[in-house]
């Protein structure tokens, strides 16, 4: 997986969108975009002399991190009354971080080796060689008990025309399925695809979009 993510940009497009395995090309109807696009705008401002891990930690902080982490944990920590502040983003520290030779980085399959080293001095060796953990929402638990009830309010009840001029029904429904008898776990873009549906039926309510 870890030497998926230096050689194969689909792989970060495809971690990155929630849409994985060509699902935006048959989920969105008139779907004209390319894989790459995601990354065209970005790589012109590349160093050329980057390696394979150096390019992809660049894509990582130029598209996830921004549009995804930061917009996420900002939305979610102010809805809760927290402020939230990211040292490890430091300009200054990011700058150096980058500038850094790759032996400093990665030491085998060992990734983060100078937080490690530093880390080393302070916390017990079971949390600094334990795997990375996210903060992923709990999506398949909430779809546990639920994703009749949703089907239901956001598929086969749809009133707006979104499945006329945007999303291709019968790959939703497929998707469902899918889901539901364990073939694949869908469970983030099945909720991206729901979250849509509901923002495109209140815009839509409000007369934003006609």
């Amino acid at each position: 997986m870890f030497s998926d993510c230096l050689v194969n940009p689909n792989f970060i497009f495809d971690w990155a969108t929630y849409y994985r395995n060509g699902l935006s090309e048959s989920l969105v109807k008139g779907f004209k975009g390319s894989r790459y696009d995601f990354f065209e705008s970005i790589s012109e401002r590349m160093p050329a002399n980057y390696s394979q891990s150096e390019r992809s930690a660049f894509l990582d902080l130029h598209s996830f991190v921004p549009s995804n982490l930061l917009e996420c944990a900002d939305k979610m920590s102010m809805a809760n009354s927290f402020e939230l502040r990211a040292p490890y983003l430091d300009v200054d520290l990011v700058e150096f971080a980058m500038s850094l030779p790759q032996s400093y980085k990665l030491d085998g399959g060992v990734t983060k080796r100078v937080a490690r080293r530093i880390a080393d001095r302070y916390l017990p060796k079971e949390i600094i060689a334990r795997p990375k953990r996210g903060f992923n929402p709990p999506v398949g638990l909430w779809f546990k008990n639920q994703i009749d009830d949703l089907t239901e309010r956001y598929v086969d009840s749809q009133k707006t025309d979104i499945f006329d001029e945007i999303l291709n029904r019968g790959v939703l429904n497929k998707m469902i399925t899918d889901y539901k008898s364990r073939k694949k776990d869908l469970s983030a873009e099945l909720w991206s695809s729901f979250v849509f549906i509901h923002w495109y039926e209140t815009i839509k309510a409000k007369g934003i979009i006609s």
